[in-house]
């Protein structure tokens, strides 16, 4: 379990990228102390001109600290920050070439969307819910799996069916395509 993180400061890229016309994503080591501040930054890759801001920023968050056997402990994090989702967006590696992206950044990133078909309900019926999914996205952008959470039994599977139809921009690291692992909800309100 990650420690949570409670203040962000975000990198501010325009200068530089302005100046530079230097984009992309970085990958950083951050150990945050027992109290929660970020004590150190270590910039694993990602362009040279973004590296000093990215550090500076980072210097400044600060995590709830994490407790183990009842006791604060340090966590040496590893996370990746990237230029062109607004320098506010984390992901994580997961694994070589497959990284965890927050809902709300994929969500941003559906090229081909399509409604999911609800099996029919009684007219009386007042069905509504948030169906959540487990999803890992290919580098070309497909849906490669997928695996239901939570949500309404009988919405699980015509929702999964429609999901993995969809369509996402490539999620680039480096200016190369990495799988991604993400949560995906469809909310659907049958209750008028």
């Amino acid at each position: 379990m990650r420690p949570l993180l409670i203040h962000e400061v975000t990198p501010n890229y325009g200068t530089i990228v302005r100046r530079t016309g230097v984009k992309g994503a970085l990958l950083f080591r951050a150990l945050v102390g027992c109290n929660g501040n970020v004590e150190s930054v270590t910039i694993v890759s990602g362009p040279e001109a973004l590296r000093q801001e990215t550090v500076d920023a980072v210097k400044q968050w600060t995590y709830r600290p994490y407790i183990l056997d009842g006791r604060p402990v340090p966590v040496d994090l590893t996370m990746g920050i990237s230029e062109s989702l607004g320098a506010g967006v984390l992901f994580e590696p997961v694994s070589p070439g497959r990284v965890r992206v927050s809902s709300g950044v994929m969500a941003g990133r559906v090229l081909y969307r399509t409604e999911p078909i609800i099996p029919t309900l009684p007219v009386d019926a007042k069905v509504s819910g948030a169906t959540v999914l487990s999803a890992v996205i290919g580098p070309d952008g497909t849906v490669l799996e997928l695996m239901p959470i939570s949500g309404p039994e009988f919405l699980r599977i015509p929702v999964a069916d429609t999901v993995r139809q969809w369509r996402y921009k490539p999620f680039l690291i480096d200016g190369t395509p990495v799988e991604v692992e993400t949560t995906i909800t469809l909310n659907i309100d049958f209750g008028h």
